[in-house]
C-alpha cells in the first residue's frame, strides 16, 4: 500500500515536471499577423465616415473569425477569450456608431473593448511569470 502511494506521488511529480509549459512564443507568433491586420482594419474604421463603415466592419469581422478559429494552447484560453471579447466589443461599437445609436451606448462598447484588451495583456503577463 505505501509502495503504491509512493509510486503515485512520484509519478505525479514526474508528470508535472515533464508537462510542457505554456508555449507563449508559438501562440504569439501565430497570432501576430492577425493582430497586425486588426490594427490596420481598426485604423481604417477609425478614419472612415459613418456611411462608409460597412466594408471596414466586414474586414474586422473576418479577422475576428480567423482569430476565434485558431488552435491555441490551453494555457492561453482565458487570455484569448478576453482578446475575442475586445475585438467583438470594438466591432459592436462601430456597428452602433454606423447605426446612429446613442453616444452612451457607443462609448460603453468601446470602453468594453478597452477593458477586454487590458485584461488580455494582463493575463498574458501572468502567464509569463
Amino acid at each position: 500500500m505505501i509502495r503504491t502511494i509512493a509510486f503515485s506521488i512520484l509519478a505525479s511529480l514526474l508528470l508535472t515536471a515533464c508537462s510542457p509549459s505554456c508555449d507563449l512564443k508559438s501562440y504569439n507568433e501565430h497570432l501576430q499577423p492577425y493582430l497586425e491586420k486588426w490594427d490596420d482594419a481598426s485604423a481604417v474604421a477609425n478614419a472612415t465616415a459613418r456611411n462608409g463603415l460597412a466594408s471596414p466592419i466586414a474586414d474586422m469581422q473576418a479577422i475576428h473569425r480567423d482569430v476565434a478559429s485558431l488552435d491555441i494552447p490551453a494555457c492561453t484560453k482565458e487570455a484569448h477569450g478576453y482578446l475575442l471579447y475586445s475585438m467583438d466589443s470594438r466591432i459592436q461599437g462601430f456597428i452602433a456608431f454606423m447605426g446612429k445609436q446613442p453616444d452612451e451606448e457607443i462609448q460603453r462598447l468601446f470602453n468594453n473593448a478597452d477593458v477586454g484588451s487590458s485584461e488580455y495583456f494582463r493575463k498574458l503577463d501572468e502567464l509569463r511569470k
